[in-house]
């Protein structure tokens, strides 16, 4: 997606956002993708640019030694937060002329200037055989200083940037050979992390969309928060107890905690159902027939039957690690690798 700083290294992952650094290194080219190893480090969030930027440099710094891939090239999932994304239609032009008619498109929407902020963008439907008079451009704008700072930030702690990417290429690429994936069918890949969520359809290796999504781990762990009246910290380490079904020899405080979740997921539905219903709109009849949810949602019991039952779709948990060949151990919180090995899996 956005643009590579080409060396000759491959094969490693790098996520830094959503409360921790990720990293993937992969061995590809085989007739299954070897992970050689991974590793997650927690960072806070603690409101101080400045400060952030050291803990984070800290963090990183650790993941390289506990690795050993100093001066390795790696390929970085850019943080949503530094980004603005927007799916756009534009009128089928020469490709001569995409750049120029998508900024202006884009301008109607963001205010920016190509002096301080990066546009770059992706064709959705360039392959459909004219079904249509319209592309459909998923478009991302970002200020070139925080390109920078991403840059210095991984080259600080002793890698090599190779590509900057954005998570919805990382989880289509991973999805593409993922062998629970039905690659004709479109399918919503439902990401759900500490800060930042977002649903990505993808068919057939295609990115075809995505969207931001109003929910997080930390909109879950608020809500049961200030519902029960308990410590954030107390909510978070409580939720590992949420079960979305009903379960045998349940207490009172399960089945008040499988209420209030279900209650706070609801949004979360909602923020789905207008994704599916705008997507559908945009792609003349598009219709998603499976989702797969991964990252922090995915651990949640029950969660497959409640997205069936909220959405009426199909929904299976997608395990990160599934076909990949595993040297060594998978991690805790695998299911928060979707990212990071997918950036690994990325051409190069």
């Amino acid at each position: 997606m956005l643009k590579s700083l080409r060396r000759s290294d491959a094969g490693i992952g790098l996520e830094i956002g959503n409360g921790a650094i990720r990293l993937a290194h992969l061995k590809t080219g085989g007739d299954r993708p070897e992970l050689l190893q991974s590793t997650m480090e927690p960072i806070a969030d603690r409101g101080d640019t400045d400060q952030d930027f050291k803990q984070t440099l800290t963090a990183l710094r650790e993941v390289v030694k506990r690795t050993g891939l100093r001066k390795k090239s790696v390929a970085v999932a850019l943080d949503p937060a530094i980004l603005t994304t927007r799916d756009i239609q534009i009128p089928r032009v020469p490709d001569e002329e995409l750049f120029s008619v998508i900024e202006w498109e884009i301008r109607q929407l963001i205010e920016f200037s190509r002096e301080t902020h990066n546009l770059d963008f992706v064709i959705h439907n360039r392959e459909d055989n004219n079904q249509s008079n319209k592309y459909q451009a998923m478009v991302v704008v970002s200020k070139k200083s925080d390109l920078e700072n991403m840059v210095k930030l991984v080259e600080n702690a002793g890698l090599r940037v190779r590509r900057l990417g954005v998570p919805a290429d990382a989880l289509c690429s991973l999805a593409t050979i993922h062998p629970d994936v039905q690659q004709d069918l479109e399918s919503a890949i439902v990401n759900i992390g500490h800060h930042d969520s977002s649903v990505t359809i993808v068919q057939s290796g295609k990115l075809r969309f995505t969207r931001q999504l109003d929910f997080s781990l930390d909109a879950l762990f608020g809500g049961i928060s200030e519902q029960m009246e308990i410590p954030r910290e107390e909510a978070a380490a409580l939720s590992q107890q949420i079960s979305l079904c009903e379960l045998d020899g349940e207490t009172l405080e399960t089945k008040q905690l499988r209420t209030l979740s279900g209650s706070i997921l609801e949004s979360l539905m909602t923020e789905l159902n207008k994704s599916f219903n705008f997507y559908t709109s945009v792609s003349r009849g598009g219709n998603v027939s499976r989702v797969y949810v991964t990252g922090g949602l995915a651990d949640l019991n029950g969660i497959e039957s409640f997205f069936l039952e909220q959405l009426g779709v199909i929904t299976n948990i997608l395990h990160p690690f599934k076909g990949l060949q595993v040297r060594g151990g998978i991690p805790r919180n695998a299911s928060q690798f979707a990212v990071a090995i997918g950036m690994g899996l990325m051409p190069w």
